[in-house]
């Protein structure tokens, strides 16, 4: 049981005697709900930290506010003091269509290739990381109430392994289409299933 009490003076009464009043109040149900919030938000800020997916937090004008331990190690950052001051739309790794969606309350999806030497060069902030990531961004208005927009919330994934075996598949068909057209015989792939024919060589397109 909560109670709080409220107690004032009445001053000096008829007969020469003071008198003071106390009430008192059940505030048990707020303290439980009070405790309910806290307990909740304790619980989405262990959510948000052990997302495996980069969470980073931007106000209404673009200036960081908040981030998860995995934006930190995404983008090779020892301490979340080194991304105070920085800003969403003079992002050098986002394009001014993508920033003017987000600034239009939109959800934006968007890859992007992030670059760690520019932003050693620039002095943007200090990194652990050096070369090239590619990162698949989702950002989207963040509304505490109602419809008033609070905020902008970045969803990061590294996706800089996909890319690469996308690049590593690409060189290998084109590869294998270099010398499939340099010889001068048929030369075709068909899907054994439906006979379809997926791949033909220059000899047989020119016959």
């Amino acid at each position: 049981l909560y109670a709080m009490l409220t107690a004032s003076s009445m001053g000096e009464m008829p007969g020469g005697n003071n008198y003071q009043i106390a009430i008192v109040q059940d505030i048990t149900e707020r303290k439980k709900a009070e405790q309910e919030l806290i307990e909740s938000e304790e619980k989405f800020k262990n959510v948000v930290n052990q997302s495996p997916i980069g969470l980073v937090l931007f106000d209404n004008n673009g200036k960081f506010l908040d981030c998860n331990p995995v934006s930190l190690s995404m983008f090779g950052i020892v301490t979340m003091n080194e991304l105070v001051g920085i800003d969403f739309f003079q992002a050098h790794h986002i394009s001014q269509k993508q920033k003017q969606e987000v600034k239009d309350s939109k959800n934006v999806r968007f890859e992007m290739k992030f670059d760690f030497d520019l932003v050693k060069k620039l002095d943007l902030f200090n990194t652990t990381r050096s070369g090239q990531c590619f990162l698949s961004c989702f950002a989207t208005p963040l509304k505490i109430q109602g419809n008033d927009k609070a905020g902008i919330l970045l969803h990061l994934i590294d996706i800089t392994e996909r890319k690469k075996t996308e690049h590593l598949i690409k060189e290998e068909n084109e590869r294998f289409q270099t010398t499939m057209n340099a010889i001068d015989s048929v030369v075709y792939v068909a899907d054994l299933k439906n006979y379809e024919i997926l791949f033909v060589n220059k000899y047989v397109k020119d016959l």
